[in-house]
């Protein structure tokens, strides 16, 4: 791409996703360290994994720079999978181990080798355009007892991405948390019908 058309494409507000998201995680102060106060979502997410799934193979949507990995005991997978834009997996590589891997890839055009029994869309789900048919084409990556987990910022464009889940997917649990600085989640597990 020429670099007229990039400056353009980053004024007119045409970039794609990849390169605003590799802007961000290419900048080493965008989440440059552990933060407390995200602690209680990803303890939700945790816990979701153990009660519901725990040992299986976990596939998450989004991961960033792998930090929910981090929030995993070991016993909680047998393999953990992570997808992001490529700076953000350069930035989760540091976590690679064993049962560990991360791929670069747009969510919306990723295709695993295998099933998972756990999805997570933490902080992702309401990027792409048809939330409902990326859940669906997700849950064709399901194991039969597999279950899809999300955690969402609460804003009203997730308020409505929820109603249509609740519509469309069976709800095994919902919360709503908040930390000390008034930043909420709406987050939950679900199954296909």
């Amino acid at each position: 791409m020429s670099l007229i058309r990039s400056f353009l494409d980053r004024v007119s507000g045409r970039r794609a996703a990849q390169a605003r998201w590799d802007e961000r995680w290419s900048d080493p102060a965008f989440y440059a360290e552990y933060r407390l106060d995200e602690l209680a979502h990803y303890s939700v997410l945790a816990g979701y994994v153990k009660a519901l799934n725990r040992g299986t193979a976990i596939l998450d949507v989004g991961c960033g720079d792998g930090i929910f990995r981090t929030h995993l005991d070991d016993a909680a997978f047998s393999r953990y999978v992570g997808i992001d834009f490529p700076e953000a997996i350069a930035r989760a590589a540091a976590r690679i181990d064993a049962r560990t891997s991360f791929a670069a890839s747009d969510m919306r055009l990723y295709a695993p080798d295998g099933k998972f029994g756990v999805i997570v869309f933490n902080e992702s789900l309401y990027y792409v355009d048809d939330p409902i048919g990326e859940l669906r084409r997700y849950s064709s990556f399901l194991e039969p007892d597999g279950v899809v987990l999300i955690s969402m910022h609460r804003k009203p464009k997730s308020e409505r991405i929820w109603s249509d889940i609740t519509a469309q997917f069976t709800m095994l649990d919902r919360v709503i948390i908040a930390n000390a600085r008034g930043v909420e989640w709406m987050m939950g597990a679900i199954r296909p019908r």
